[in-house]
């Protein structure tokens, strides 16, 4: 990503229903009965987990993927940079 960029990742969020979406820049999904469904169609609108920064939350825990890293597990509002 160009130093002029903005920095991004992909959000994939579970709603209180149990439904999930995900979002980047400024595209969000529709609702996805699963996070497989709902990552299977960011793949289809550019999403790779192994290349690209994302996070999952679900009930109230969050997974923050930076690639070349394992997974951080944080309590929702937490920011592994510390913001």
């Amino acid at each position: 990503m160009p130093a002029d960029e903005p920095f991004s990742r992909w959000e994939f969020v579970c709603s209180t229903d149990g439904t999930w979406k995900w979002c980047f820049g400024e595209s969000e999904s529709g609702s996805f009965s699963s996070l497989d469904a709902a990552t299977a169609n960011a793949t289809s609108h550019g999403f790779d987990p192994f290349s690209q920064h994302w996070m999952a939350t679900v009930d109230g825990r969050t997974t923050y993927y930076e690639p070349g890293r394992t997974p951080v597990n944080l309590p929702a509002g937490k920011d592994p940079r510390g913001r």
